[in-house]
């Protein structure tokens, strides 16, 4: 009877154990926060601001403006103001604005900015217009023969200086430099050198001063496009100096200078200006 009884106190007890631990596998609280962190991980979302309040955020330099807008204002308009009055133009330019270009292009003041562009405009009559485009005719046509370049363009004149004086060579030169953005270089090789700055000077600007006659101003070649040179290196040296040279025409002989610049890649034109309309 003893052992029956202690029988049936174990079995009570087993099946009790069992239902415990069921009981706390399926109804335990821990088992709830395991499922939770097994969970994927879910993006938090916070509560999205209205429309109204999402205002665009301001730069420090639009609070200096907005802070003192009407002083900045009048400091800017001063300063162009003192610009434009202090402005220097070069002697050659036109004084006529123009909307489409800079005053200095490529280091060369644009054709259409300087005085040679409006000279054929301010010729007493169209007879003399007229003329100036049939002598310039027979000029392009003697010099390139065909394709010239176009208005505008950069052209280097290599003259020497026994024709500074040379009335048809001025002529010649008034009609490139009233299409042509010209610049002249002078050969002076046969020229002794001077010690003295003063007599050498004094030399230059006769041989300058010599360019100028009834046929050519200052307006159409200015002073500083008139260059004196010694040799064939420094003839050479200031074409490729130049920031743009679009055709370079030389004397009839001289051949060094054709040979040395086309070897760089210029276009270079042999041609005696001074007789094409003599």
């Amino acid at each position: 009877m003893i052992s029956r009884s202690l029988e049936g106190n174990a079995s009570t007890l087993i099946i009790a154990s069992i239902v415990l631990v069921f009981v706390y596998i399926f109804f335990s609280p821990r088992k709830e926060r395991h499922q939770e962190r097994r969970q994927p991980n879910v993006p938090v979302q916070l509560p999205r601001r209205n429309d109204t309040d999402q205002r665009p955020i301001e730069t420090s330099s639009q609070r200096r403006r907005a802070g003192g807008g009407t002083n900045s204002t009048e400091d800017e308009e001063g300063i162009q103001s003192f610009i434009r009055k202090h402005i220097r133009y070069p002697p050659h330019h036109s004084g006529q604005p123009h909307a489409s270009l800079s005053l200095n292009h490529e280091g060369i003041l644009p054709f259409k900015l300087t005085k040679a562009y409006y000279t054929d405009s301010k010729a007493l009559s169209d007879d003399i217009i007229l003329q100036n485009k049939r002598d310039r005719a027979r000029v392009l046509a003697k010099i390139f023969k065909v394709n010239p370049p176009s208005k505008g363009s950069v052209v280097v004149v290599s003259v020497s200086s026994s024709l500074c004086s040379n009335k048809n060579m001025h002529r010649s030169l008034f009609l490139l430099g009233t299409y042509y953005n010209i610049f002249v270089i002078v050969e002076m090789d046969n020229e002794e050198a001077l010690d003295d700055y003063k007599t050498d000077k004094g030399r230059t600007d006769k041989l300058i001063a010599d360019f100028y006659s009834d046929k050519l101003s200052s307006d159409v070649l200015p002073h500083h496009r008139i260059v004196p040179t010694t040799s064939m290196e420094s003839r050479i040296a200031f074409v490729r100096q130049l920031p743009r040279c679009d055709y370079v025409i030389g004397n009839k002989d001289d051949d060094v200078l054709m040979q040395q610049l086309t070897k760089f890649g210029y276009k270079v034109i042999l041609s005696k200006i001074e007789s094409i309309l003599g």
